[in-house]
């Protein structure tokens, strides 16, 4: 498990990751890097099996070749975005040219990165990527229960009774 200390915080960065590459060698390799680095890892060899185990298993941010047989990086990205428009992904190539970045970004990746792949930078982003998420993540709780708090608060203000699971809320936070 990765950890992050920020602002006197200790965040333990955690993720399920996929990666989607042809060569084998690289998949291994990066599968390995993160795994050591605390992360849970899958991989797929091409982007047809990467998407489908996305339609059976949650990841939390997906790394993919941008040149491979079959389904391309970019299509790849552009389907994936289709049916999970928060996951990030992050492609990566030896083959870099500026139509393909601009495209990549344009679609939605979150990052376009050039081989050979440095590990600290895979450990890097994965890191990064991955504390962002648990961020806006988190803060998208916090807001859902200062609604939910606001509405209670309402509900007294007015005179309604306060229902049981308002009740069992306080009482279990008073203890």
């Amino acid at each position: 498990m990765a950890t992050n200390q920020k602002n006197g915080l200790i965040m333990n960065i955690t993720g399920h990751i996929l990666i989607i590459d042809d060569e084998a060698t690289l998949r291994k390799t990066l599968a390995r890097i993160l795994q050591q680095a605390g992360f849970e890892v899958t991989t797929a060899e091409n982007a047809e099996q990467g998407i489908a185990y996305l339609k059976s298993t949650n990841f939390d941010l997906i790394f993919t070749d941008l040149r491979m047989p079959g389904i391309q990086g970019l299509d790849a990205l552009r389907l994936i975005h289709k049916n999970y428009p928060l996951l990030p992904v992050v492609l990566f190539t030896a083959q870099p040219d500026v139509n393909s970045a601009v495209e990549a970004l344009r679609y939605g990746a979150i990052d376009y990165l050039l081989k050979p792949l440095k590990p600290e930078v895979i450990i890097e982003r994965a890191r990064s990527i991955l504390s962002q998420q648990q961020k806006e993540k988190r803060k998208r709780e916090i807001v859902l229960q200062i609604e939910a708090l606001q509405n209670e608060l309402k509900s007294i203000e007015n005179g309604e009774s306060v229902t049981n699971a308002a009740l069992e809320t306080k009482s279990a936070e008073a203890d």
